[in-house]
């Protein structure tokens, strides 16, 4: 949530990866109307994180020392 700046939602249950082949198959079976629906039915969202203000300026002061750093570098 710190780093893209936006509230993330967590999902709830496991295997993530073979929920995601399920609600392909089932729109490729035409259980569903669309990506949409088969994803507002089938997931759930278990917690939901919000960024930390003071973390994302922590996290910016880095990036910027990065981009600095990288680009003194670049001459190597």
């Amino acid at each position: 949530a710190n780093t893209v700046r936006t509230t993330v939602k967590v999902p709830s249950g496991g295997e993530l990866g073979a929920k995601g082949a399920a609600i392909a198959a089932g729109v490729a079976a035409g259980c569903f109307s669309g990506y949409d629906d088969a994803i507002s039915q089938m997931t759930g969202t278990a917690a939901e994180v919000a960024p930390d203000p003071a973390a994302v300026v922590v996290l910016q002061m880095r990036f910027e020392r990065y981009c600095k750093t990288v680009e003194a570098l670049s001459p190597l």
